[in-house]
């Protein structure tokens, strides 16, 4: 058994470095690498903050812009749609050859939102993923997601990271934490040594001094890429 998932693990990592490659060529279009991801966005020097109501505004426009309405069978729910890793693999190349950008049938993985079965077929070279799928729409924060559940359809980006994540998911794992620096945490001591609570006095009219003191602090992220999408979900979450 461990051998058959071994190698399993190893033909979904030999996918993983061809796709990455073809859709460095092939790109996914749209430029949203950088905006607001969950309501947040991350500043040019690397500060995590809440996204204005101008970002929000304009990158809901922006996507709405960019993504088409799904047409023919995509137009539809699907109990099980079925997506050939081989085949999205030759498609990806065809348009990186031509100078093309994905469209949004790959980028959206047809609008599957979970990996509910594997197939593999070592005789065709392919590995086929099957899920639950419904036709996508932007939600007003800007999140692609099912027309009939609201729930998020998975993103091909995303499956990219993750099948490359594999291998250091097993060791670190997958992790994200907000951690503060260590002089902020001096700062914090120092004032808590300074606050004595009178009777009846709230803690909380505190709070806008302690985290003045605490200051920013530090996103620590493990076991995925720390400018992919993936981790910006992560944080955002």
């Amino acid at each position: 058994m461990a051998g058959r998932f071994t190698a399993l693990a190893t033909v979904f990592a030999i996918f993983a470095t061809t796709l990455i490659g073809t859709s460095a060529h092939a790109q996914f279009g749209g430029g949203f690498g950088q905006q607001a991801v969950g309501g947040v966005v991350i500043d040019a020097s690397g500060i995590l903050r809440s996204a204005t109501l101008n970002q929000r505004q304009n990158s809901l426009k922006e996507l709405r812009q960019a993504i088409a309405q799904p047409q023919g069978d995509l137009a539809q729910p699907a109990e099980m749609r079925m997506i050939s890793l081989a085949k999205l693999q030759q498609a990806m190349e065809e348009l990186a050859a031509n100078g093309k950008p994905l469209n949004d049938e790959m980028r959206y993985l047809a609008g599957i939102q979970r990996i509910q079965f594997v197939f593999v077929y070592p005789d065709r070279n392919d590995i086929v993923l099957a899920g639950p799928a419904e036709p996508w729409t932007v939600r007003d924060d800007a999140s692609v997601v099912g027309v009939n559940s609201g729930r998020p359809v998975m993103q091909l980006d995303d499956l990219i990271v993750a099948l490359r994540s594999v291998e250091p998911a097993r060791t670190q794992g997958i992790t994200c934490s907000i951690e503060p620096t260590e002089e902020g945490r001096v700062r914090l001591q120092t004032l808590l040594k300074r606050i004595s609570l009178r009777p009846g006095q709230n803690p909380a009219t505190f709070e806008p001094a302690m985290r003045e003191a605490f200051g920013p602090q530090m996103i620590k992220l493990t076991g995925v890429p720390g400018t992919s999408r993936y981790a910006r979900t992560l944080v955002a979450a």
